[in-house]
């Protein structure tokens, strides 16, 4: 099994008439101006092709990681059928995050890493407030 393609955006959306995904703006930095903060929601489409002598369901493990430590981690059955593609589509809908750096969704289908996305984290600083009093 491979992945295909991988990315995290603000909206991934599947038109029913066309079958096709559409993504929005998509996610390369997360600014913040503090640390613990609440990161906005994140939509996922992962593509993933087996190979004709994988099982019919295939199980992946998404691993959500802040600078290689995992923050939240999951298996998931991907359950082909017939077929030999999948796409998969998920959010994130906020997670906590302590520091600045690197998040990464790594996914894995046992020991092998298929693939992952990166998502800048920033410090930006304090931000200052302007008012304009007449």
């Amino acid at each position: 099994m491979k992945l295909t393609l991988i990315l995290g955006a603000q909206g991934v959306i599947l038109d029913n008439y066309s079958n096709n995904f559409s993504a929005f703006n998509i996610i390369e930095e997360i600014a913040s101006p503090s640390f613990p903060f609440l990161s906005p929601p994140v939509e996922w489409l992962l593509v993933f092709e087996r190979d004709a002598q994988d099982g019919q369901t295939l199980t992946v493990t998404l691993s959500t990681e802040l600078n290689g430590e995992p923050i939240h981690e999951a298996d998931r059955e991907l359950g082909f059928g017939n077929k030999s593609r999948l796409r998969l589509r998920m959010a994130m809908l906020g997670m906590p995050l302590s520091n600045p750096g690197k998040l990464e969704l790594v996914v894995k289908h046992g020991d092998k890493i298929l693939g992952s996305y990166v998502i800048r984290i920033n410090s930006i600083g304090k931000v200052e407030m302007k008012s304009d009093v007449s």
